[in-house]
């Protein structure tokens, strides 16, 4: 379950998901700052997602073991994620980068990087009805997307 940081109650509402819901993996979401990330951490998350790429966050989170799924939508940025050891970005906005053509073009040269599109990717490609083409593209290619329920 991811929680954003979009609400000054975000940390306590971690806090009572770990607290009360152990079974459940919690995160926090829409963080964009080192502060944000500790807070986080603090209250029980176990990962976290960020709209960008952040060096601050990014070494905050492998310092203490926690899974980052930064923003990246460039081959600059994928690449500094890739120096720390990050191999799952998020590719946000994914309509507005490009979508489906984008993360094809992407994976020939990131191959062993998994793309999670949110920002609406099932109405990225008017051609599919459904999303299972965010979910795998030509093979081995590993894609991720998500839908809000």
């Amino acid at each position: 379950m991811e929680i954003t940081f979009r609400t000054p109650d975000a940390a306590q509402a971690i806090r009572q998901v770990a607290d009360e819901a152990a079974y459940m993996l919690v995160g926090a979401g829409t963080v964009t700052t080192k502060e944000q990330a500790e807070a986080a951490a603090d209250a029980g998350a176990r990962f976290i997602v960020s709209p960008g790429f952040s060096e601050k966050v990014a070494s905050f989170c492998k310092e203490k073991d926690i899974l980052y799924l930064p923003g990246c939508v460039t081959p600059t940025e994928i690449m500094k994620a890739m120096e720390y050891g990050i191999q799952t970005v998020k590719f946000f906005p994914a309509q507005i980068y490009g979508g489906e053509k984008a993360i094809e073009a992407l994976s020939a040269p990131f191959g062993n990087i998994t793309f999670v599109p949110t920002g609406q990717p099932e109405r990225i490609s008017s051609k599919s009805e459904d999303t299972g083409l965010w979910r795998k593209l030509d093979g081995e290619r590993k894609v991720l997307g998500n839908r809000r329920l």
